[in-house]
């Protein structure tokens, strides 16, 4: 498994100079930045909270990750064992019909200041299951690791280095280099991250003699 004193540690190794360690960190740090909105198959995950009767807003005490949470993909809650999907609402137009007085099982849900808002309001606990693309846990000390040290280990380390030579270095080469590289391992997690949905209509290969550009109507592929 690689940490973040790994990956620093390499790159110093691989720009041939290790006295840089706090600029190679935060060059590190800006690449994860930089990927955080992308989804990919190692940073959606599924958590469950509870709701509590008489609240309409969720955070990070009823669920850690909410305030991390980039894109919500479903919410379910259940009622008597059976499931019932809650669906995206404009957070205004909650706004303009929620009076404090409409109680009941939740229907629609928005997200906003790092909250999720229930509507109606609950009335009694019901529990939520929640699918969603998230940021990850931050990397502070060197032994610290997470998916971005692994699975996503090339794309952050050749990113990196790529700022590194541009930002510290002044070495356009360097530069060049490692952003093929990282441009390599993008498309890599990406055709990976395709292959792992279960959608059955999305077709995860390129069809032989496709090139881009090219725009075949009623075709998904």
């Amino acid at each position: 498994m690689t940490t973040y004193a790994d990956m620093y540690t390499r790159i110093g190794d691989e720009i041939q100079d290790s006295t840089l360690t706090t600029q190679v960190q935060r060059a590190i740090q800006d690449a994860i930045a930089l990927y955080e909105p992308t989804r990919f198959y190692f940073n959606q995950t599924i958590a469950s909270f509870s709701t509590v009767a008489n609240q309409e807003y969720y955070g990070a005490a009823d669920l850690a990750d909410i305030p991390l949470t980039i894109e919500i993909n479903s919410l379910l809650g259940t009622i008597g064992g059976s499931k019932f999907p809650l669906q995206a609402e404009d957070f205004r137009q909650m706004d303009r019909v929620q009076n404090g007085l409409w109680l009941g099982p939740p229907r629609t849900f928005a997200y906003y200041n790092q909250q999720i808002r229930l509507f109606p309001i609950p009335d009694q606990a019901y529990p939520l299951t929640m699918a969603y693309h998230h940021r990850l846990a931050p990397l502070v000390a060197g032994s610290d690791t997470n998916a971005w040290m692994v699975d996503g280990e090339m794309l952050i380390r050749q990113t990196a280095k790529a700022a590194l030579a541009l930002d510290v270095l002044q070495e356009p080469t360097i530069a060049q280099g490692a952003q093929i590289l990282a441009d390599k391992a993008l498309v890599r997690l990406q055709m990976e991250t395709r292959k792992r949905r279960s959608n059955i209509y999305l077709k995860t290969d390129i069809p032989r003699g496709w090139h881009a550009g090219d725009v075949r109507a009623g075709v998904v592929w």
